[in-house]
C-alpha cells in the first residue's frame, strides 16, 4: 500500500492536489501497459488509485486544455485559444469554487505562460526560468509548511519536464542514461515495438535523429518526473498530510513520438495527442483502487473536484459541458452518461501554415469505438478504432448517409459552443510572456 492514514469517506478532503505532467502520453506509462518500467512510482500509485482507462483532453495544445480542465467548458466556449492568454475574468474556475469553500489555493508551474489562468489562486508561483519538477515540488511543500497543517488546501502543479525531451540543455541527463542502460526493449527491438503496439509508420523520417533516441528522451524525462513526485508523495507522508488528501494526476495532452509522422503535439487531435492519463488517489477509506472502463473528459474534472469539496460549477457564466465522476470513483458507473468526447486544434497562424498547418478549423468528436475528425479546409476522417486504434485507415464517405449526418451534429455543435462563447474575450499576454512564448518556439 502506498499511502497511509485514515480518509474520511464523506465530506470534503482536507488536502486537493492536481498535477499535470505537460505532454505526457498515457500509453508511456506502465500502468497503461507500456513495457518499459520509466513510471515506477505512477506505476505503484496505480495499484491504489482510481485508473481511468480512456481520458480525453479538449485540446493539443496547453493553455487551451488547462483552461478546459478548471473551467469545463470546450475551448470554442471559454475562448481561451493560444498559449499566454488570460481566461475572461467572468468566467468561473476550479480554483474560484474552492476558494469559496474554504481552501487555500495556490499553484505551481515552471512556465509564466499559464499566468492567464490564475483566477481564484490565493498564490499562483511561476518561474521567471524555467525549472525541473525537483524545484517545483520544493517551492509546493515550502508553501504547504507556511500555511500550516490545519489548513485545507488545493495544489495545483504543472510540470513541463517531458514537454522539453528535446531540449538538450533541459535534459535530466542521468535519467536519459538510466532508460537508455535499463528500460526494455531497447535499440532495434523497440523501434519494432513502437510500429507493432503503438502504430508507428514504418517509413518514418526522423530528422532530429532516431526515433529509438527521441523516445529514450521523451521516457528519460518521464523517468525524472516520476522519481521526483516518489519524493514530493514521501514528504507529504513524513509530514502526515496524506491523511484524507486527494490527488488528481492527468496530462493537458499527449506528444506525436513519429506517430502520424509527427513528433511534437498540436498539430493534429489524434489520440496520442489528445488521450492523457488520469489517476485519482487517496488513503483507504474514501475511493478503493479500481480501473474505469468508461469514457471521461478532462472537462469531467472540474465539477468532480467541486463535488468532492460539497459544491458544484453551477455559476459558471456558460452551462458547464462536464459531469461529476464521483460515482465512478466510488465504483458506480450505471448512471454514467457520457459516450462522446469533443476536442479541437489550437487555431492556425501564419507560422504555423508555413509548417505545412492545415488552414481553418479543426475538430472531433470521439466515443469508445469511433473517432470523427472534421476540418473546415481539409475533410473529414472517419476511424473504427475496435480494428484501427491507431487512425490509420480513413474510412469517412462525406455522402453516406450516416457519416453526412453524424458531421452535421458535429459541426452544429461546434457551432453552438462558438456561439455559447462569442462574448468571452481572452486577454492578451505580457510583454515577458510573449518573450518566453518565443523562446520556446510558439511565436
Amino acid at each position: 500500500m502506498v499511502g497511509q492514514g485514515c480518509a474520511t469517506p464523506d465530506g470534503p478532503p482536507q488536502r486537493i492536489v492536481l498535477i499535470t505532467v505537460d505532454t505526457l502520453r498515457a500509453d508511456h506509462l506502465g500502468c497503461y501497459g507500456y513495457p518499459r518500467g520509466v513510471s515506477p512510482f505512477l506505476d505503484e500509485l496505480a495499484r491504489d488509485s482510481v485508473v481511468f482507462d480512456l481520458a480525453i483532453s479538449s485540446c493539443s495544445h496547453t493553455a487551451p486544455s488547462h483552461a478546459s480542465l478548471f473551467t469545463s467548458l470546450q475551448p470554442a466556449q471559454h475562448r481561451l485559444l493560444v498559449n499566454g492568454e488570460r481566461l475572461d475574468n467572468r468566467l468561473l474556475t476550479i480554483a474560484e469554487v474552492l476558494s469559496d469553500q474554504g481552501y487555500r489555493t495556490a499553484a505551481f508551474t515552471p512556465m509564466r505562460f499559464l499566468t492567464g489562468l490564475d483566477a481564484g489562486f490565493d498564490h499562483f508561483g511561476a518561474a521567471e526560468e524555467y525549472e525541473p519538477a525537483t524545484a517545483v515540488f520544493d517551492r509546493a511543500m515550502q508553501y504547504l509548511e507556511s500555511i500550516g497543517d490545519e489548513s485545507r488546501a488545493f495544489l495545483w502543479i504543472h510540470l513541463f519536464d517531458v514537454h522539453e525531451w528535446r531540449i538538450p540543455q533541459r535534459l535530466d541527463r542521468r535519467s536519459v542514461r538510466w532508460v537508455i542502460d535499463n528500460a526494455d526493449p531497447k535499440g532495434r527491438d523497440l523501434r519494432s515495438w513502437l510500429q507493432s503496439e503503438h502504430g508507428l509508420p514504418r517509413n518514418l523520417e526522423n530528422p532530429g535523429g532516431s526515433i529509438v533516441q527521441s523516445v529514450n528522451r521523451y521516457d528519460g524525462q518521464l523517468y525524472s518526473v516520476d522519481q521526483a513526485l516518489r519524493s514530493f508523495y514521501q514528504q507529504f507522508g513524513e509530514r502526515g498530510l496524506l491523511d484524507d488528501s486527494v490527488w488528481f494526476i492527468t496530462s493537458d495532452h499527449g506528444e506525436g513520438l513519429g506517430n502520424h509522422h509527427h513528433l511534437g503535439h498540436g498539430r493534429y487531435i489524434y489520440d496520442e495527442q489528445i488521450r492523457v492519463p488520469l489517476l485519482v488517489h487517496s488513503p483507504p477509506g474514501r475511493f478503493e483502487g479500481h480501473r474505469v472502463r468508461e469514457l471521461v473528459r478532462l472537462v469531467d474534472v472540474a465539477p468532480t473536484l467541486a463535488a468532492l469539496a460539497g459544491s458544484s460549477m453551477e455559476g459558471q457564466a456558460i452551462p458547464v459541458v462536464g459531469n461529476s465522476m464521483v460515482d465512478l470513483l466510488r465504483g458506480r458507473s450505471d448512471g454514467w452518461q457520457v459516450f462522446e468526447a469533443f476536442s479541437q486544434r489550437r487555431p492556425v497562424d501564419q507560422l504555423r501554415i508555413d509548417k505545412g498547418w492545415i488552414p481553418g478549423d479543426v475538430y472531433t468528436t470521439r466515443s469508445l469505438e469511433r473517432k470523427l475528425i472534421f476540418s473546415t479546409e481539409g475533410g473529414c476522417e472517419l476511424y473504427d478504432l475496435s480494428t484501427d486504434p491507431f487512425e490509420l485507415d480513413n474510412i469517412c464517405n462525406p455522402t453516406d448517409p450516416p457519416i453526412a449526418d453524424l458531421l452535421q451534429m458535429l459541426t452544429e455543435s461546434f457551432e453552438l459552443m462558438q456561439m455559447q462563447g462569442e462574448d468571452m474575450q481572452s486577454g492578451t499576454a505580457s510583454p515577458e510572456v510573449i518573450e518566453d512564448l518565443k523562446a520556446l518556439g510558439y511565436l
